[in-house]
């Protein structure tokens, strides 16, 4: 069992990314028209950031 929940970025767009979970969810994460890009799925900026689905720290692996 691993200490984080690593999330990878599987596709980008215009609009957003799609991510997959290391517990099993996929998500689409979208940004304004005039952002250009989606924003990384982590919801809170104090430095704790967890997984909606299983509560581990999000780790981020964004290349593609």
């Amino acid at each position: 069992m691993t200490a984080t929940c690593v999330y990878r970025k599987v596709a980008q767009d215009g609009y957003g990314a799609d991510w997959k979970t290391d517990c099993g969810y996929e998500i689409r994460m979208e940004a304004p028209i005039d952002v250009g890009f989606g924003f990384a799925p982590k919801p809170t900026d104090d430095g704790r950031k967890f997984c909606g689905f299983c509560g581990k720290p999000i780790e981020l692996k964004e290349k593609l």
